[in-house]
């Protein structure tokens, strides 16, 4: 039995060979045994692609009575795991594993987590998994959000250069709350950045990013925020429910969470003119 923690969910995950490794993150998120908010049940399954699955992206899916059943590959010809999609409103799933997956010296746990879609089981506990990148500023978080291209990862590095801040994640946090405000917390996943750390803090803003010739900060309407968060949290956009709870939880989070876009030219006055904008908030405590 293995024990995880993202944000304030707690994880078992049962039925995994000893000889499995953790990956080079996930063990930064082990804990102690504890009551589980989801128990993963990991079963051995020669699996076989039904044919009416149907793609989307690098998964397939087939619709029986309601439920969808996920197919996952990894380096492998045929699927390597499966699960029942809607299962992760519940407390307890069952992953279906190709045995010969274990035989992959590249497959681990965190694959294996990252595989059968816990960030949607995340998502029903009301916790979003946003594309970003998360700093830690005077123990406070920043999230850069943005398309790719935008310079989420340049705008942090700027941010640890000039304020030496902390980049806890170069490409992924968590956002979820807590009775006093919402908070990023750290997961096991960040990219091509390699930059992955375990810590909780409390947000001050969500910047978008937007390349530009000067440094200027622009609130944003409620849409604009919407469309912002949607785009960039993972859920799987085919599925009618998921897309009605993230939706949800988008507008809880952009109610009470300061966000402005950020048109830039990625240089230290792009730090000051955001540090001008929530420094109170920064500063404060």
């Amino acid at each position: 039995m293995r024990y995880y923690r993202f944000a304030d969910i707690a994880f078992e995950v049962d039925g995994l060979p000893e000889k499995l490794p953790e990956g080079k993150y996930l063990n930064l998120f082990r804990t102690a045994s504890v009551v589980p908010d989801i128990t993963l049940h990991v079963q051995n399954t020669t699996l076989v692609l039904p044919s009416d699955a149907v793609r989307s992206g690098n998964i397939c899916y087939v619709e029986r009575e309601g439920k969808h059943r996920i197919y996952g590959w990894f380096r492998t010809p045929n699927p390597a795991i499966s699960f029942v999609l809607n299962d992760w409103k519940n407390a307890e799933i069952t992953v279906d594993v190709h045995p010969e997956l274990y035989d992959d010296a590249a497959f681990t746990a965190n694959w294996l987590l990252s595989l059968s879609g816990f960030s949607t089981g995340l998502l029903y506990r009301k916790c979003a998994t946003l594309h970003c990148s998360y700093i830690l500023v005077e123990n406070q978080a920043i999230l850069f959000a943005g398309f790719s291209g935008m310079g989420k990862s340049t705008q942090a590095e700027l941010w640890r250069r000039y304020r030496n801040a902390e980049i806890i994640n170069g490409d992924r946090a968590l956002i979820f709350q807590r009775e006093d405000g919402w908070y990023a917390g750290g997961i096991s996943a960040c990219g091509s950045s390699k930059i992955c750390r375990n810590y909780t803090a409390k947000i001050a803003a969500v910047i978008l990013l937007e390349k530009g010739s000067d440094n200027r900060v622009f609130p944003m309407k409620i849409a604009e925020k919407y469309r912002a968060l949607l785009t960039g949290m993972a859920f799987h956009r085919w599925k009618e429910e998921e897309i009605d709870t993230a939706g949800n939880l988008a507008m809880d989070i952009l109610s009470e969470l300061p966000m402005y876009r950020l048109r830039n030219r990625a240089d230290e006055e792009s730090v000051e003119v955001i540090e001008k904008e929530i420094g109170g908030t920064l500063y404060d405590i």
